[in-house]
């Protein structure tokens, strides 16, 4: 009798190591498994990155998108720029817009950093060379003192590729997000073929001609308030979704957006975090003096001759 029990216990303890065994060596293949597809994905995905660098590449060389010459940031000494160009480093990135809205001057070009602190402006004499409806991305060549005890800096950009920004519109504004929702699928169709024709170079961002929507880009001028649309290109579709972003936590979508503007990781990170909190503060205020102008629409649509109800737009 204790024979028979002593041989059904060793029994059932090697059953026990087995299974033991067993589900060990299932976890593993499972753990295994995981392992492989989130080291396939990160493979993935850094190949769509250096071929979106590529193609960024390319289109820059095939339609001769040269960079701007070498030039000196103007009206370095105003309100409390001084302090803003003691914080930078060579090589900062700078973004390039226009402010129609400016009082003293209706073609000033701003030169800010990633996270809206005002540089100064192009000089005059530069600010034709730079695309009317567009804003474009450079780096900080170098900075000292010039004459006098003034800090300046020297910077260089592509005055006519542009810069593909999430715009991050506050909720009031959200609608007009994506203005071509309200087309029908004929007149989306009339859309693209129209800016086919007229943007012979296809992708706005990277010349690519495949897979192409149009995407609605957009200024902020943070000193006057507004959110403005800049104009309408064709894009990849799946830059659509870095426009469309709400927040940092996708970080393929930070990655493309790096990548299109040849930015560090680090430098993406800083561009959604200011513009998210831009957003959130416009969304905290109660009565918010901020505004929106979406002319871009109204006028791409009388320019493809497209009939479509445009009260909400002007």
């Amino acid at each position: 009798m204790a024979g028979s029990f002593a041989s059904s216990w060793r029994r059932s303890i090697c059953r026990k190591r087995v299974l033991n065994q067993w589900k060990r060596k299932q976890l593993s293949a499972t753990a295994l498994s995981q392992w492989v597809n989130v080291r396939t994905q990160e493979e993935k995905q850094k190949e769509q990155l250096q071929s979106i660098r590529w193609d960024r590449h390319a289109y820059i060389h095939k339609a001769e998108l040269t960079p701007s010459p070498s030039f000196r940031i103007a009206g370095i000494s105003f309100d409390n720029r001084q302090c803003v160009l003691k914080s930078v480093t060579e090589s900062d990135a700078v973004l390039f817009d226009r402010q129609p809205s400016n009082e003293y001057d209706k073609n000033a070009v701003r030169v800010s950093l990633l996270d809206g602190r005002l540089l100064g402006y192009v000089p005059r004499d530069l600010t034709s060379i730079f695309e009317q409806q567009l804003t474009t991305g450079g780096r900080i060549k170098s900075i000292g003192r010039g004459q006098g005890q003034y800090m300046g800096a020297i910077v260089q950009g592509y005055p006519r590729l542009p810069s593909l920004l999430p715009p991050f519109l506050p909720k009031q504004f959200r609608e007009h997000m994506d203005p071509f929702k309200k087309l029908t699928d004929d007149q989306n169709q009339m859309i693209v073929k129209y800016l086919k024709k007229r943007d012979e170079w296809g992708c706005a961002f990277t010349g690519v001609k495949e897979d192409l929507v149009p995407c609605v880009l957009w200024r902020v001028d943070p000193h006057w308030e507004q959110f403005e649309t800049s104009g309408i290109r064709l894009v990849h579709r799946e830059f659509m979704k870095v426009v469309n972003m709400q927040n940092d936590e996708d970080h393929r979508l930070l990655g493309i957006l790096a990548a299109v503007n040849e930015w560090t990781a680090e430098e993406a990170k800083m561009y959604v975090r200011y513009c998210i909190e831009r957003r959130d503060q416009v969304d905290r205020q109660t009565e918010s003096s901020w505004k929106v102008i979406v002319s871009a629409f109204p006028d791409l649509c009388r320019e493809a001759n497209i009939t479509v109800d445009l009260t909400a737009f002007t």
